[in-house]
């Protein structure tokens, strides 16, 4: 990649698609036909849709939908869909629905029967809300204020059973927006003011403590650098926060996205800037990298200052500690910067598909309307692939309640400058579109902070050393030493814990929180009066035992749970 047809200062860099055996026309020939006559469709259940929005087509999914939720409703279905699956339907029937269309009110009021039946009150309200801004024909009104009658009924039921208000919750779980415990950093705003970023030639760019943190405290909140859902039509996420809502309403103009509020349709500027356009649709990962180059694109105010940037960033490229990452251009030099160990391979496929891709795009035709911009298109797509085949963390998350949840691919900027542990001493959650660290053992001045790349999810099954290990070489390339990997904590340390009161607490007690009969406030401060006594000692059993508890406390903490029937 980037190498120049000649030493002549204005040569083109070379055409990295003309090799003989990519040449032969065979190859990307059904890629080329597709782009050629933008045949990207939504791969739907039952048939394929164009993404272009039709009442015939709402229609359709309006009527099965009605018809998947009356089978949830009826004891002598011998199928049972699921409301999920209903829910899904009346969403796609909303997509698909033109402006003005009746279908759009009976999608709305439709979907909070549905919610009313799952105890998603807060969903239901919304709901029914919308169905009447949607015009909702005045017939069936009378039925839909009986409906929101029921859902008072049973919020009122709900709130005298569980002493607290819960309109804006839907599971009765203590919700919590991420906010940093610290003042931020004044270079990394995502980053509190107590860590800094440090190099050295054992641990490569790694963060350290500024002062001793107590555990509890959040340390990072990092909107990923570029994230979305793994499926190119997501039914279940925000469009631009990747937060779960199971209220979502569609964009007026395309049938590609959903959104949760207006805050977030109106601060998506990529959707803005690219609404509509054939990317949407394409294959998960070509998605993935195109938006990846989008982001670093609009950046800038014209080709030719992108270029140029790009360049000189590269030319320096360096796995020093970075100078900032508090506006665009300085997150995007980051991210070019973060390239792992798996990122030297050139993958012409892939690289095809995203420089052509682009190219599919109008906005970014006519800003690289040149040979001299277009090759260079093609080995900006070549480093871009590099940079996320090395990189990309494909992770379900933690959040996302459903049986059937679709991947979120993410790749933040400074928490990839984190190093890992097995015993590591935060916990790391992917919260929608950000990720989130939080000390879960005391930490002191200058230690070094770590997290878990591996089993950090809330389904995650715990691997055993040799499974750990064969994984981090595998994609990290590297070996634990950590003391969980090799533990050294001595008898008499562990007989400590184990007579201590809040162990002994915790011990009896982890069973009954599992099965949600037990106070989880009482629970998260016996942990964390443990853990600041004793986690400082090396991993063992004990400690093992008091973090998974207060790992399920966080993460009940932060979680908006549903569960779909």
């Amino acid at each position: 990649m980037w190498k120049k047809e000649s030493d002549n200062a204005s040569a083109l860099f070379v055409d990295l698609f003309a090799c003989e055996k990519y040449d032969d026309g065979k190859m990307f020939e059904e890629w080329d036909r597709k782009i050629r006559n933008s045949d990207w469709e939504h791969n739907y259940p039952y048939m394929k849709r164009a993404a272009v929005k039709s009442d015939k087509t709402s229609d359709f999914y309006l009527a099965q939908g009605d018809s998947y939720r009356k089978c949830c409703f009826d004891a002598n279905a011998r199928v049972k869909p699921g409301l999920y699956a209903t829910i899904q339907l009346y969403n796609q029937c909303l997509c698909f629905a033109e402006i003005g269309s009746k279908n759009v009110g009976f999608a709305y009021a439709n979907r909070a029967i549905c919610f009313l039946h799952c105890g998603k009150h807060s969903e239901c309200f919304k709901d029914i809300e919308l169905a009447i801004a949607a015009n909702h024909p005045p017939e069936l009104l009378p039925d839909l204020m009986k409906l929101k009658q029921e859902c008072e009924g049973n919020l009122e039921k709900f709130k005298k059973m569980n002493n607290r208000s819960c309109h804006t919750q839907s599971y009765g779980k203590r919700v919590i927006d991420p906010q940093l415990s610290f003042s931020p950093h004044e270079k990394f705003p995502c980053m509190a003011n107590v860590l800094e970023i440090q190099e050295n030639e054992e641990f490569g760019r790694h963060v350290v403590a500024t002062c001793d943190i107590a555990v509890g405290q959040t340390v990072l909140v990092e909107e990923n650098y570029v994230s979305q859902s793994s499926k190119s039509f997501n039914l279940v996420h925000c469009g631009t926060c990747l937060q779960y809502s199971g209220s979502l309403f569609p964009c007026s103009k395309c049938t590609d996205v959903m959104f949760c509020s207006e805050t977030c349709q109106n601060q998506n500027e990529l959707h803005h800037k690219f609404c509509g356009a054939n990317f949407e649709r394409m294959p998960s990962h070509i998605r993935f990298i195109i938006r990846s180059m989008l982001i670093g694109i609009i950046a800038f105010t014209s080709a030719e200052e992108m270029m140029e940037f790009v360049e000189n960033t590269l030319a320096k490229r360096t796995t020093q500690v970075p100078e900032a990452a508090n506006d665009e251009k300085s997150k995007y030099a980051l991210f070019l910067n973060l390239k792992g160990p798996r990122g030297d391979k050139f993958d012409v496929e892939t690289t095809y598909k995203v420089y052509t891709g682009l190219l599919d795009i109008a906005l970014i035709k006519s800003m690289f309307d040149s040979q001299q911009s277009q090759r260079f298109l093609m080995h900006f797509a070549a480093e871009h692939v590099s940079i996320i085949s090395s990189l990309i963390v494909a992770r379900n998350s933690n959040f996302n309640p459903l049986a059937c949840r679709p991947t979120i691919r993410a790749i933040p900027n400074v928490f990839s400058l984190f190093n890992h542990s097995c015993a590591a001493n935060l916990l790391n959650l992917s919260f929608g579109n950000s990720e989130v660290c939080i000390t879960i053992r005391p930490i002191k001045k200058g230690d070094q902070l770590f997290v878990k790349y591996l089993d950090a999810g809330i389904q995650s099954k715990p691997r055993s050393r040799r499974r750990r290990q064969d994984a981090l070489l595998k994609y990290w390339g590297f070996l634990c030493k950590c003391d969980k990997c090799e533990p050294n904590c001595k008898p008499k340390q562990r007989a400590k814990m184990k007579s201590d009161e809040n162990y002994q607490f915790l011990s009896k007690a982890r069973c009954n929180y599992y099965k949600g009969i037990c106070d989880r406030t009482e629970l998260s401060s016996k942990c964390i009066a443990f853990l600041e006594k004793f986690g400082h000692l090396p991993w063992s059993e004990e400690m093992n035992l008091v973090l998974d508890v207060y790992t399920k406390c966080l993460l009940d903490d932060y979680a908006n749970l549903y569960n779909f029937c």
